[in-house]
């Protein structure tokens, strides 16, 4: 479970706490008879966030390439994040992938304190979000199937559109 800078430590505890605590009833509630008596020891591991980053493009995976449900902005700069959006708010029937479909519309969006490439951190995405008051996101990664990454709060999505982005990396060609 990531704890990151705006994560309500309290809350994090908590939570754990009602997992253990469910996983325990349901292994007293099968009628073994053992008795939870005590926990001995609790291992935390902290380790160091490195947040993915949408950089330039890469090629799809073949798995991915099959779904057709995808466009990959062909950009040869780090502003992935940017084309992406933007090839999802301005939908076009040909050619989805080229960056010259979406150039008129370059300095339509808030992109004010946004460093390029733009990490998959949930501090940033929300500043962008925060700047673009119509636009709701939904990252996620393929590793073999989609996993989230990052989705905007549902009272904040309300009355937004959503944008659905896939983060994809050079490992997962």
């Amino acid at each position: 479970m990531p704890v990151l800078p705006f994560t309500n430590i309290d809350d994090t505890f908590t939570f754990g706490l009602m997992c253990l605590t469910e996983k325990i009833d349901t292994y007293s509630s099968r009628g073994s008879g053992w008795e939870f008596y005590r926990v001995e020891k609790v291992f935390i591991e902290v380790t160091q966030f490195m947040p993915s980053t949408g950089a330039g493009h890469i090629p799809l995976s073949a798995d991915l390439s099959a779904k057709k449900g995808v466009v990959n902005p062909q950009n040869k700069d780090n502003e992935c994040f940017r084309w992406a959006i933007l090839s999802a708010l301005h939908p076009v029937s040909q050619n989805a992938e080229r960056i010259s479909k979406y150039q008129q519309y370059y300095d339509t969006l808030n992109f004010k304190d946004i460093e390029f490439p733009v990490q998959a951190d949930e501090i940033v995405l929300q500043r962008f979000e925060r700047q673009n008051p119509s636009i709701a996101l939904c990252i996620s990664e393929w590793k073999g199937k989609l996993s989230p990454v990052y989705v905007t709060d549902k009272e904040i999505a309300e009355g937004r559109q959503m944008i659905d982005l896939l983060l994809i990396s050079d490992e997962e060609k």
